[in-house]
């Protein structure tokens, strides 16, 4: 039940790991044990910890199945994320938010 628990949260954390809000954490946020390098544990927990915080502070979690799964941002395929990584999957996403924000949408380009 635990492993289903923690599935559903890591899937359920476009508001808890901000890329839906545009706000990117920083590297250190994520990098637990400041080795440098993100592991798919070290991912997860934080996922979880600011969907967690989110919920408590009552914020929808709207969007949360559009979140970046950790396989999408490991590009390299080391099995560990890089400041770099992260930031490229960030930037990719905001450019893919803005986009979807086009005349339809009542915006401008």
């Amino acid at each position: 039940m635990k492993k289903i628990l923690n599935a559903l949260m890591g899937v359920c954390v476009v508001a808890s790991f901000a890329y839906a809000m545009g706000a990117q954490p920083s590297f250190s946020d994520v990098d637990a044990n400041k080795d440098g390098k993100v592991s798919q544990e070290e991912f997860s927990m934080f996922q979880a910890s600011q969907m967690e915080k989110n919920a408590n502070a009552g914020k929808a979690l709207r969007n949360a199945g559009n979140a970046p799964q950790f396989e999408e941002i490991d590009t390299n395929k080391d099995g560990s994320l890089s400041a770099d990584e992260m930031t490229q999957s960030y930037e990719k996403r905001q450019k893919a938010m803005q986009g979807s924000r086009g005349p339809a949408n009542g915006y401008k380009n």
